[in-house]
């Protein structure tokens, strides 16, 4: 029933999720907090997610929920690629309906966010070992 894109963006949210919980079951890695703003096209992202992963793939991703265009979260040091997802039924945001769809049905989630943004992201933060840094983040098309 559901969009292959939202099956998609689901199994990526319940993939974090899972590593989440495996690898934050008693570790002693030190965490550091961070947090900011993801804004589209000069508005704040409503709902998503946030994902810190390694550059190096060497270590855990770090991710979270991005509400109101904000975002907080615990996250090992080093550099890191951000990716970021976002799904919508806004047709503002994901486009019109699909052609197939029948006259009155709900437009399907959809990611809207370019690819650079998720996984084949451009974006990078460098977690220093202290807490309380921001990185905010001013996505365009």
């Amino acid at each position: 029933m559901f969009n292959s894109s939202f099956r998609s963006v689901a199994s990526r949210w319940l993939f974090s999720l899972s590593l989440l919980f495996f690898f934050g079951c008693g570790n002693d890695l030190k965490m550091y907090s961070v947090s900011g703003t993801f804004t589209w096209q000069g508005k704040p992202i409503e709902e998503g997610e946030v994902t810190f992963a390694p550059i190096d793939g060497k270590g855990r991703p770090d991710s979270t929920i991005i509400k109101n265009g904000e975002y907080n979260l615990k996250v090992t040091e080093g550099k890191k690629t951000v990716r970021v997802s976002a799904i919508s039924t806004n047709p503002e945001l994901v486009g019109p309906p699909p052609s197939d769809m029948p006259p009155g049905g709900i437009n399907p989630p959809r990611e809207y966010l370019p690819e650079r943004y998720g996984e084949k992201s451009v974006l990078e933060a460098n977690v220093l070992p202290k807490n309380g840094q921001t990185f905010n983040f001013d996505l365009v098309k």
